[in-house]
């Protein structure tokens, strides 16, 4: 006795149509998109004194395995090991041991650059 598999045409049809909307999609252009929307935007949050902080975001796309991506980002202004944005974002100590406390701009930022990123792979790999 064999198992039996039970399909419904319309079923089917979802499957194909997602299917083929998925050939048609780029995912790694939509995560370009908003690689290039996600700098801009913590660019446009980060503070500016001199301007070099908020110049120096970027953005990497890394292939993790045929289906999974990871969309990254970094500042690169460094002063030693120190990374400029981190003490800028999570707050630091100063030399007399008082502590400045930290803007949180960096997750509230990505936090809707992902959203609407989701979004947009959603709606055009599913049609919703």
């Amino acid at each position: 006795m064999g198992n039996k598999i039970k399909t419904q045409s319309k079923g089917f049809e979802a499957t194909k149509k997602l299917l083929e909307r998925s050939q048609e999609v780029s995912i790694y252009e939509i995560l370009d998109k908003y690689g290039k929307i996600g700098v801009e935007r913590l660019k446009n949050v980060t503070p500016v004194k001199t301007g070099k902080t908020s110049e120096s975001w970027i953005y990497r796309i890394v292939k993790i395995d045929d289906n999974n991506y990871s969309l990254q980002f970094r500042n690169t202004n460094m002063v030693g090991y120190v990374s400029i944005v981190t003490i800028l974002d999570k707050g630091h100590l100063t030399r007399s041991g008082s502590f400045v406390e930290g803007l949180n701009f960096i997750d509230p930022t990505l936090e809707v650059v992902f959203k609407e990123c989701e979004e947009n792979l959603r709606k055009e790999l599913c049609g919703e």
